[in-house]
């Protein structure tokens, strides 16, 4: 099986670059956030939020097996 390529994108709230996988094995989904929370997170950002936004946001953070163990760094 081969992994998604990730995408190169800057954080909609603090302008972080970052990767995105765009599939549920994306690092992302490691993060919980309530349904309240999304909500507004759909409201305020047009997209995806840097790992260190998106925990402000997160109820937990769980273990998942994805393309990355953690969100790889971007130079």
């Amino acid at each position: 099986m081969n992994s998604p390529e990730p995408t190169v994108k800057n954080c909609s709230k603090c302008g972080k670059t970052f990767e995105c996988l765009h599939t549920e094995a994306c690092w992302c989904m490691a993060y919980e956030i309530s349904p309240e929370k999304m909500k507004v997170l759909k409201e305020t950002y047009t997209d995806c939020l840097c790992s260190e936004c998106l925990a402000e946001y997160a109820t937990s953070i769980k273990p998942i097996r994805c393309g990355y163990d953690s969100e790889p760094p971007v130079e």
